[in-house]
């Protein structure tokens, strides 16, 4: 008898929920090249990218993509005589739409800033020359990069007058792939009536003709978090509200921004916050309309704090935030990652990201695609650029519809399916890579898997564009 996984299916609005993560060993993006502030973004078939700083002065802005199990040899994106600006805090930035990708980076020329994009169209195997953005003008840094589904990519930046006064930023919007860029809009001067916070930096989030710009205020020492909103694709920045209510006064910077996401029609924003006494991640969701904003919740974490820098990305009802935690006693940092499957924004699930529990690790990004988180974070204890990622064994289905039988498990050179007519497939390794996908019109399929290795692989159901299932299943030879 032939054994099978059973996968239930669809449709409907009473959902139930039963989900685990599955979550792949750490791979070395790269070694020996820095590892400030990585950045990831995902190409066509969800291939990742990443970008990162190689550290401070003349060292270049890398990037490496995955490539059949392996990243490839960094390549160096930032040319000669441009010393990019990388930090802990503040560094290059990255998005990617089928095989386009953009990267960002602003760099010290002549004792001002300016900020510069590269280009690829070839899912970041080259990158083209670099084309500055700010025009010569000087004295802008922080720069952040956003794109949507359209190809439409926006870039925000900090601008100031003469000798580094009056700081605000502004957006600036391509719409030839980043060949040329339109004139900046002040999208932060008018709404918060003082000057931003000057070392903060800033995020802008595209979603159609929505473009959300997130940043710190300083009013007279008040550090909250701004939202502002254009519904006109970057051309009028005119909705903005105070979204923090924490009230944190401090006389120092804090160095550490905001960042958001578009998750199934609601914005999210996650910070950090130290007016407790001890910083804090906060979540929570803003009305693209109007910039309001819901309670400002505090992240699960360690009850000892010292949490900084949170991402946050999702699709549907699962969401997901990483941060990463100071723990004393330990050599620094850690990395947590919390998520829900159910779109509540308190997010109390609570695990650590970095499997490597000596140095300190740091710096998380994320993004998520397909039911697979993709991470990646700063290594100390390698001195690398570290990636990992959870794919979501199984997602809310609808009442029963029909079942999905997979068999057998485990398999050696074919996989059938059976009632699983009118879906797409695909075939992930541990590394959410997609080593197959398939459109199944038949109630009976084979999936061919003789050029597989032995291992473990996800077979994802897809069906009326969602995800139905992710189903564990190994390969032996």
């Amino acid at each position: 008898m032939k054994a099978s996984i059973t996968l239930v299916a669809l449709f409907l609005a009473s959902y139930t929920f039963s989900q685990e993560l599955f979550w792949s060993t750490e791979t070395e993006v790269a070694s020996g090249y820095g590892n400030l502030r990585p950045r990831i973004a995902l190409t066509s078939n969800n291939v990742p990218v990443v970008v990162w700083g190689g550290g401070t002065g003349t060292q270049p802005v890398y990037v490496s993509r995955l490539n059949g199990g392996a990243f490839s040899t960094p390549i160096a994106v930032s040319p000669s005589g441009i010393n990019p600006y990388t930090a802990t805090w503040t560094g290059p930035d990255i998005t990617a739409k089928g095989d386009s990708v953009w990267v960002i980076y602003d760099a010290e020329l002549n004792a001002g800033f300016d900020v510069y994009c590269v280009a690829s169209t070839d899912a970041g195997v080259s990158f083209s020359d670099t084309v500055n953005i700010s025009g010569y003008s000087g004295l802008n840094r922080f720069a952040s990069i956003g794109g949507n589904l359209n190809g439409d990519i926006a870039v925000s930046y900090m601008t100031h007058d003469a000798n580094w006064t009056n700081p605000r930023y502004v957006v600036s919007n391509s719409i030839d792939a980043g060949t040329s860029w339109q004139a900046p809009v002040n999208a932060s001067e008018a709404l918060t009536g003082s000057e931003v916070c000057d070392c903060c930096p800033s995020e802008i989030i595209l979603n159609g003709s929505y473009q959300a710009l997130l940043f710190r205020g300083n009013n007279a020492n008040l550090r909250d978090m701004w939202a502002s909103f254009s519904s006109d694709g970057g051309v009028t920045f005119p909705i903005g509200a105070d979204v923090d209510d924490a009230e944190w006064l401090v006389n120092v910077c804090p160095s550490s921004g905001a960042h958001g996401a578009f998750i199934n029609n609601v914005f999210y924003m996650v910070w950090m916050t130290g007016a407790s006494g001890t910083s804090k991640t906060m979540i929570t969701t803003v009305d693209k309309s109007n910039a309001v904003s819901t309670t400002n919740w505090e992240m699960p974490g360690t009850p000892q704090g010292g949490q900084n820098f949170p991402r946050i990305a999702g699709e549907g009802n699962t969401i997901g935030v990483v941060y990463q935690e100071y723990i004393s006693g330990s050599p620094g940092q850690e990395c947590y990652f919390a998520y829900t499957f159910n779109g509540d924004s308190k997010l109390d699930s609570l695990t650590l990201l970095n499997a490597q529990s000596l140095g300190s690790q740091s710096n998380p990004d994320l993004v998520f695609a397909d039911g697979v988180f993709h991470f990646v974070y700063q290594n100390s204890y390698t001195g690398g650029v570290t990636y990992r990622t959870a794919i979501v064994g199984s997602v809310g289905v609808n009442e029963v519809s029909k079942t999905i039988s997979i068999f057998p498990n485990p398999a050696v050179n074919e996989i059938e399916l059976e009632g699983a007519s009118n879906s797409k497939i695909h075939v992930l390794n541990q590394l959410g890579e997609r080593m197959l996908s398939k459109n199944v019109y038949n109630e009976k399929e084979s999936i061919d898997c003789s050029q597989f290795a032995t291992g473990t692989y996800f077979i994802q159901v897809i069906q009326n564009n969602q995800l139905v299932q992710s189903k564990k299943i190994v390969v032996i030879r």
